[in-house]
């Protein structure tokens, strides 16, 4: 009995003293760090306001500044020179990156781009091989909207490059034929203003890039790498939290942070997003360089940037990138699917065949990679691919 009063008094002990020093270890103060946003504040970065207001970010021990864009500032200049710590940007980043840009990504917030062109129905402007001619406004510095022209064999002489001012009337006005919007911000504004539009989404031309990228300087990596890991692991906790309560996040959005959205906006915006992010097919933050290769290639088609190798894409994305983290996982096994349908409808449908692999394969990182038939031979040519599942009656 002795014995056992003994080490109860010793338990007791040890948890009092755990719990009377834990405010002395959290009472230190915060570490200030800052995020620089692509656009002004609205759903489209919800987990970061919800990290920073459910104190995600101060668990962590950090104090985060979040800045809307301003619209002649270089997000990656300004990760790049320190003005700022991290930053939201696209697919377009890795053309900076290509032309020697010390910036690296820690998670793909979007696993789909929702940036798509739209022309008014009236127009008869329904896929990009009826621009040629056209007056079409989008981002001319950008990399984002390039490759859907691309694609239709569209030079910069073959219609009228526009600046991109973000003024949806315009192309109501007949200022311009085509406009480049974000489908999940923008539409609503036609919808709510009667108008009938196309929408014409690179999706359906097999160009598929991930949208909203979480990144940080090569510099900020090497000299605070537990900071950034920090930063990543409270800013995934936040979208979570942000797409398990999308209601609590509108209103905060609406009145702290004073987005110029409506609250109907707001809602068909975090509706749009739940969709981009794929939360319930993919972990969140997944960041791979499958897409990234295919993201690489074409910009490189269209001299954007030079041509990226396997290491150089490797190097892009941090070991602190995916949940599954890569060196663990010392091997690499690439399955090619055969995907009809949409590639998040696949990639579900398989899912428990990457984990099963994996499982059973501790030093093997198992990558499931749905493509088009045209994708799949062009892959299998190019010796990307270890494994192919396919119909029976397919041959490559």
């Amino acid at each position: 009995m002795k014995t056992v009063l003994n080490l109860l008094f010793c338990l007791l002990l040890f948890h009092s003293s755990f719990i009377f020093s834990a405010p002395q270890e959290n009472s230190s103060p915060l570490e200030k760090v800052s995020l620089q946003l692509k656009w002004l504040h609205q759903f489209q970065f919800a987990g970061y306001y919800a990290a920073k207001e459910q104190g995600y970010y101060a668990e962590e021990g950090l104090d985060v500044d979040i800045f809307e864009r301003a619209p002649d500032r270089d997000i990656v200049e300004q990760v790049v020179s320190g003005e700022r710590d991290f930053g939201v940007g696209d697919s377009g980043i890795l053309s900076y990156y290509a032309r020697g840009e010390p910036i690296v990504a820690l998670a793909a917030i979007f696993q789909h781009n929702p940036l798509v062109f739209i022309s008014k129905q009236s127009s008869g402007i329904i896929s990009p091989y009826e621009m040629a001619g056209k007056r079409i406004m989008f981002d001319v510095m950008g990399a984002g909207d390039s490759p859907l022209l691309a694609d239709a064999r569209l030079t910069e002489k073959d219609f009228t490059a526009i600046k991109q001012n973000f003024s949806n009337e315009d192309l109501i006005k007949g200022k311009v034929d085509v406009l480049s919007v974000y489908l999940s911000d923008q539409i609503f504004y036609f919808q709510q203003k009667n108008v009938k539009i196309n929408i014409i989404n690179p999706q359906n031309y097999s160009i598929d890039f991930y949208g909203d990228l979480l990144v940080t300087s090569q510099h900020e990596l090497k000299q605070h790498p537990e900071r950034v890991e920090k930063f990543r692991r409270a800013t995934l906790k936040g979208w979570q939290y942000a797409l398990d309560h999308p209601e609590e996040l509108i209103q905060l959005i609406h009145k702290k942070y004073h987005s110029r959205l409506t609250l109907a906006n707001l809602r068909f915006e975090a509706e749009a997003t739940r969709k981009l992010i794929l939360p319930d097919l993919i972990p969140l933050g997944q960041i791979d360089t499958v897409p990234l290769r295919k993201v690489a290639e074409v910009y490189a088609q269209l001299n954007i940037s030079k041509p990226l190798s396997e290491s150089d894409l490797a190097r892009f994305i941090t070991p602190l990138s995916n949940p599954h983290d890569a060196l663990q996982r010392t091997k690499r096994l690439r399955f090619g699917v055969l995907s009809f349908r949409p590639k998040e409808i696949t990639t579900a449908q398989w899912l428990p065949l990457v984990q099963e692999l994996e499982q059973n394969l501790p030093d093997y990182r198992v990558e499931l990679i749905p493509l088009t038939f045209p994708e799949l031979n062009k892959a299998a040519q190019a010796q990307q691919l270890d494994f192919i599942l396919t119909n029976p009656e397919s041959y490559i």
